[in-house]
């Protein structure tokens, strides 16, 4: 147990940012998900044969138990989120002031869930392209192509535009 609770200091932040972004900003279903995602790794624990990062690990099972949820659950109101900062020395916080948090929060709501959880796990949380690869069950390169991708959605989306 004290195994998982140093899990839980070393990610639970990480893993909070990246829940909220996928949660449209709700805090309390960020918090309540990241405690399904932990009690999950501790059931799953004895499957973990650690051949990758348990970081990569630990994420696979927040994208798993956010889709559960969105499966379980009617579709969240992305319109109009509430914005509530993470913390304020985080590179999600940098991203966000360039064009004003609410509307970036509200743009990448629009990007397809490939594009938007690559960007969240890429630009917002830091993880390398490997990694956001393992997460999203991908290549690397597969990572890089979507990463590229959903930075020209918001740009168009940004600037007005439809765009494909």
């Amino acid at each position: 147990m004290q195994d998982f609770e140093q899990l839980y200091q070393l990610y639970h932040k990480q893993l909070f940012a990246y829940l909220y972004y996928l949660c449209a900003g709700d805090r309390l279903l960020a918090e309540e998900l990241l405690q399904e995602t932990f009690y999950q790794a501790i059931i799953s624990s004895v499957r973990f044969q650690g051949k990758g990062k348990v970081s990569t690990w630990l994420y696979q099972i927040a994208k798993f138990t956010y889709s559960n949820h969105r499966r379980k659950e009617r579709p969240l109101d992305r319109a109009s989120p509430l914005w509530e900062p993470v913390s304020t020395e985080t590179p999600e916080r940098i991203f966000l002031e360039a064009e004003g948090q609410e509307r970036l929060l509200a743009v990448m709501q629009q990007l397809q869930d490939s594009y938007r959880d690559v960007l969240v796990l890429r630009a917002i949380n830091g993880l390398s392209f490997a990694e956001v690869g393992a997460v999203m069950g991908r290549s690397e390169n597969w990572a890089k192509v979507n990463f590229y991708r959903a930075k020209v959605k918001m740009q168009q989306l940004l600037k007005g535009g439809e765009g494909n």
